[in-house]
């Protein structure tokens, strides 16, 4: 029996829909956010909407639906702009894939800009990473060592195994593209 609690059943629904994610079951993942979009926009819940699109928006992105995940991404900045970290960064690797580099930098850039306003930890690693790899492909290979660098240590400070990785590629690519 679905709860009668709106807000507990909205989370309920993102919930479901991250498990259904997990599973790569797309479709139900998708009827769940827009039944929690529903929901957070029959509360008015600001945030709630946002979070709900820039999740729609990050399974667009994962399916390669780079237009359908820019117009949820820039929805969610719109709706909540007290938390675009995340979404500017996922802009910034849409179109870093699309080879629109400069554009790529500059939501990467603002990206970078607000995760170095939190204390250290994983959005940062993330972000450097991704716009060390822009800067690398741009020939900026000094700012993308540095960045890359911090990003290695600060996923290996946070003994991230998933993303670890990346930054060390972006150092092995660097390292490649300078001969």
């Amino acid at each position: 029996c679905p709860s009668p609690n709106l807000p507990i059943r909205a989370a309920a629904l993102n919930g479901l829909a991250s498990f259904c994610l997990a599973d790569e079951d797309f479709a139900a993942n998708f009827a769940y956010h827009e039944e929690g979009l529903a929901l957070r926009r029959q509360l008015n819940d600001t945030e709630g909407i946002a979070t709900v699109l820039h999740n729609m928006g990050l399974t667009a992105f994962i399916l390669g639906d780079y237009a359908q995940s820019m117009v949820r991404l820039q929805e969610s900045i719109t709706i909540y702009p007290e938390d675009t970290t995340s979404a500017l960064a996922h802009m910034g690797l849409i179109a870093q894939e699309t080879q629109n580099l400069p554009q790529a930098k500059v939501w990467l850039e603002q990206a970078y800009q607000q995760a170095m306003l939190e204390p250290e930890g994983w959005m940062q690693a993330f972000v450097m990473n991704f716009l060390a790899d822009v800067l690398r492909e741009m020939g900026d290979f000094d700012q993308a060592t540095s960045l890359a660098q911090t990003s290695l240590r600060l996923f290996t400070e946070l003994d991230d195994s998933y993303y670890l990785p990346d930054a060390q590629i972006t150092l092995a690519q660097i390292a490649l593209d300078q001969g």
